[in-house]
């Protein structure tokens, strides 16, 4: 369980935000000066958006992950938080470019949670790979049809054959899996230097990866395929709004922001 806390000033009054955070179930409750005001539960934990009301102020918590780790941050009326408190723009066009910054920040972290999709699908396919490796009966619905054939494969040498060929077949379906996989991890790579292709490619290739689970009837699987490909659509889709969103705006407003390729 992550904690994580900021105290601000509101109005001439001091609250408290805090969120925790169960990053193995996705588990999350948020509180303002110590009462729950939100508590849900995200099974494929991506990241989310939380927005709550203290007083006549708009708040939002933003739970981030590069698919390894997660970060945390706190908005109010669209500013971003400190840990000590909110962004009060003073300077003239300061405004202008605290809600610019605010919104760059909330599609390049939608943006790359969709890229990150990528990353899941490669590494839980590995997984279930290393699991029927090791005798195990379970795998993830996420990974890929194509790496459970390849086990599939290998099951029927094993059977049908003994002493060293068991080997050299487990050997070679892992070294292909590997392969397959790190395609994906390529694709996520490629993705998060915004090379649109990249989502299209890998959408291409995940999809036809359903052929497979219709033909083993794995409605299971073809359901959270089905999830994962929307989460990938919108990585695609948020990129061009970032694109969109630098091309619209004025060379002051853009004046120290980072040029989105």
């Amino acid at each position: 369980m992550k904690k994580k806390s900021w105290k601000l000033e509101l109005d001439g009054q001091e609250h408290t935000v805090e969120l925790e955070h169960g990053v193995v179930f996705g588990k999350r409750k948020i509180y303002v000066d110590g009462q729950l005001v939100e508590e849900s539960r995200k099974l494929f934990d991506t990241g989310s958006d939380h927005t709550f009301q203290i007083g006549a102020h708009l708040c939002t918590v933003h739970i981030r992950t590069n698919g390894l780790t997660f970060n945390y941050d706190l908005s109010v009326d669209g500013y971003p938080v400190g840990m000590r408190g909110a962004v009060t723009p003073s300077a003239p066009g300061s405004a202008a470019r605290s809600a610019f910054s605010y919104r760059l920040l909330e599609l390049e972290n939608r943006f790359k949670g969709g890229a990150n999709w990528f990353y899941w699908i490669a590494g839980l396919s590995l997984l279930n790979s290393l699991i029927f490796l090791f005798g195990g009966n379970m795998s993830f619905v996420v990974g890929l049809g194509i790496t459970q054939v390849v086990d599939g494969i290998v099951s029927v040498i094993a059977n049908e054959f003994g002493g060293t060929v068991v080997t050299v077949a487990h050997l070679l379906g892992m070294g292909g899996n590997v392969l397959i996989t790190a395609i994906f991890v390529v694709f996520g790579v490629l993705a998060r230097k915004k090379h649109r292709w990249a989502f299209i490619v890998g959408m291409v290739l995940y999809a036809l990866d359903i052929l497979i689970l219709m033909w083993a009837k794995d409605f299971y699987s073809i359901l959270f395929h089905a999830i994962a490909l929307f989460g990938l659509y919108r990585g695609m889709a948020t990129l061009k709004e970032l694109q969109a969103l630098m091309a619209t705006q004025p060379a002051e407003t853009l004046a120290g922001q980072e040029v989105l390729g």
